[in-house]
């Protein structure tokens, strides 16, 4: 498995996709959080504010209120007619913005301690709801806790702010501002809890997240040097030793082969096998020319010594042709003489036959001399026949 490096290369390379995938996700989960608590903080920042807001026009309302009462009984003491529109329109306003900050105030201090997701509206100080998400800082114990103190004082709070803002005429005479203040105190007081609490966290993940762009750069310098190291032991050290090896069959040295240390299949393996197969078929392919070399010389001397003897046998051959010449000439004088003298005794007769025997031996020893002749004529042609065959495998090797 993996027994190449393209192979490698590749689920290296899908590795390091995935990876990053990851890492992408995740930059983006935390990212995201980051945004989502910054959505919340700035809730928590805008209900503080709208809080302070409807703490003011309260206090005016009730001011107001008691103005407006203490004005129309000077109007009765006095006789006098009072025109209470004025007074009544800016109530009624108060009343209005009161309402229209109660609103957005009620949906964020509910979703800080029950959830945003099970209030019904759309946005919250133009914030959507869709990323409104309750942080897991509230959660623990400690926030619960102040979570639970805010929903008692929200629960004792509550009814007396929605009399005062159903009947603030009558309600605004008896009600005391201290009152609101101080309850509006306290709920301003466990938000900043909150924003305290998330504020913290936050700024924890925004140095994590600074640490870990510090810290990319290292991690990513040492795959690339682990990656690099890999490449170099495992592919261009390798790499080295084929080099070195065929500079030396290039210089002539056949001795020794590559020894391999790696995986035999990958393409570094095949390379260093592809290598050791040329050693080998080179260092056969000169054996086989030293072997025809040799042949070549061992033939060349024996061509040497059949040409020696061939002209020895010639040069016989010479010698006992000028004795058959004259063995002739002697017989032929012979026969010459005893056509002349017919009638000789006998003794011419025993040398007639005498040289008539020394003639057929001469005639057998120059038959005797021409088969030694042919013989080293045809050990002659053999020795050439070998001679041109071990050079047509002289010519195949080379070619090869």
């Amino acid at each position: 498995m993996f027994s190449t490096f393209k192979l490698r290369l590749y689920i290296a390379a899908l590795a390091m996709f995935i990876i990053f995938l990851i890492l992408n996700f995740f930059l983006l989960s935390f990212i995201n959080n980051i945004k989502n608590q910054s959505y919340i903080q700035a809730v928590l920042g805008s209900t503080s504010v709208s809080l302070m807001k409807v703490n003011r026009d309260v206090n005016s309302l009730i001011y107001l209120a008691k103005i407006r009462n203490s004005n129309i009984e000077i109007a009765k003491i006095t006789k006098k007619h009072y025109n209470a529109a004025p007074i009544d329109k800016k109530i009624k306003n108060l009343v209005d913005k009161i309402k229209s900050y109660r609103k957005n105030n009620i949906i964020a201090i509910n979703g800080f301690y029950s959830g945003f997701q099970r209030e019904h509206f759309t946005d919250v100080f133009g914030i959507k709801k869709s990323v409104l998400m309750r942080p897991n800082i509230l959660k623990n114990s400690v926030a619960k806790e102040k979570m639970l103190k805010l929903k008692q004082i929200m629960a004792k709070y509550r009814p007396n702010m929605v009399r005062l803002l159903k009947n603030p005429y009558k309600e605004g005479l008896i009600a005391k501002p201290e009152y609101f203040n101080s309850n509006i105190d306290k709920i301003i007081t466990l938000l900043k809890f909150d924003r305290y609490e998330m504020s913290s966290v936050m700024s924890r993940k925004i140095h994590f997240l600074f640490d870990m762009f510090i810290a990319a750069p290292f991690f990513m310098l040492i795959a690339l040097l682990s990656v690099s190291y890999y490449f170099k032991k495992f592919l261009i050290d390798e790499l080295e030793i084929a080099i070195k090896k065929v500079k030396d069959v290039a210089d002539g040295d056949l001795s020794s082969k590559i020894k391999i240390s790696i995986n035999p299949k990958n393409e570094i393996g095949r390379l260093i096998n592809y290598v050791n197969t040329l050693i080998e078929s080179l260092a056969g392919n000169v054996k086989s020319i030293n072997n025809a070399s040799n042949s070549i010389s061992g033939h060349g001397e024996e061509l040497s010594r059949s040409s020696i003897e061939l002209e020895k046998n010639i040069e016989n051959m010479k010698q006992n042709s000028s004795s058959i010449i004259e063995s002739i000439k002697q017989i032929t004088a012979a026969i010459q003489e005893v056509a002349k003298n017919s009638n000789s005794g006998a003794n011419e007769a025993d040398r007639t036959q005498k040289a008539t025997e020394e003639g057929y031996n001469a005639v057998q020893n120059v038959i005797k001399e021409i088969s030694s002749i042919e013989a080293a004529v045809d050990n002659t042609s053999a020795v050439m026949e070998e001679l041109g065959s071990s050079s047509q495998k002289i010519g195949d090797i080379i070619a090869a």
